[in-house]
């Protein structure tokens, strides 16, 4: 006869360094009664990143004995190397589990090959599999490892003074990160089938829609038209479509990131990115 254990938390493995969508994520699962085990190279700066957390003796990090009943990969920038996904297959072939990788929904057009070779590794892996695609994420605790085209705008509107906008017009989905992490949580402990792909993102905006909203706390910032690139946006089987972010979110992430300006701006991608990503 099964037995229930009053104590027991679900664990789940979380493969991410510790930006502001991670975070988020480890606050909403804590509140549901799991156990976190979060693999990452800075351990630190995860370390840093939790300490506001009382629940931290249900947090481990990079603890290799752990056995969870669910998994979260992320690569919202898309910078994961091959290794990074091998070790995510290794990983799930030793703990059988739910997994849940996420990714941007929206993405430059030269990356378009990168995503479509993500996605069908991952559904190579098995029906345990499953993608989370997520809009350009707004808020508080914003940082480098989670930022899409919008952060990287607000960074180069607080810096330079100055909103780029694409002559290659470039359609925005800002999207609340505490709501993108409440939907991934409730993604995960769904019934619905395994292996599917969900995107979660905002209302649609062009940038000189943004630069209006946002022209309203900075009000000495310049458009800049650049020329920029292409985009593409990622094919999802389901969409959670959220509402237009409140002007309270928008004026806290620009709070965020004139204190913690950690975010790249938009007019500098990391040099020999394409070479050490892998996939």
């Amino acid at each position: 006869m099964d037995t229930f254990t009053p104590n027991y938390r679900p664990q789940v493995a979380i493969f991410s360094d510790p930006g502001g969508l991670a975070v988020s994520l480890v606050e909403k699962l804590l509140a549901n009664f799991c156990k976190v085990s979060i693999f990452s190279k800075d351990g630190d700066g995860w370390r840093e990143s939790i300490e506001h957390i009382a629940q931290k003796e249900f947090i481990e990090i990079n603890e290799n004995e752990a056995q969870p009943e669910y998994i979260i990969f992320f690569d919202l920038r898309l910078e994961a190397a091959e290794s990074q996904y091998e070790k995510l297959a290794s990983f799930y072939i030793k703990n059988p589990a739910k997994t849940l990788v996420v990714l941007p929904f929206s993405f430059n057009l030269s990356d378009s090959t990168r995503v479509s070779k993500i996605v069908r590794t991952i559904e190579g892996l098995g029906q345990d599999f499953g993608i989370i695609y997520i809009g350009d994420l707004i808020g508080p605790r914003i940082s480098e490892s989670d930022a899409g085209s919008l952060g990287r705008l607000l960074t180069d509107a607080i810096r330079k003074k100055s909103f780029p906008i694409s002559h290659q017009e470039m359609t925005i989905f800002p999207v609340n990160i505490s709501d993108a992490a409440r939907e991934i949580s409730k993604a995960l402990f769904s019934f619905g089938p395994y292996g599917a792909s969900l995107a979660i993102i905002g209302k649609p905006a062009t940038g000189a829609e943004i630069y209006q909203r946002v022209k309203s706390y900075l009000p000495d910032i310049e458009v800049v038209y650049t020329k920029g690139e292409k985009r593409d946006e990622a094919t999802a089987e389901r969409k959670i479509l959220k509402d237009q972010v409140p002007e309270q979110a928008l004026k806290e992430t620009i709070v965020w990131l004139t204190r913690f300006p950690k975010v790249a701006p938009s007019s500098k991608r990391k040099e020999g990115t394409e070479k050490a990503r892998g996939i």
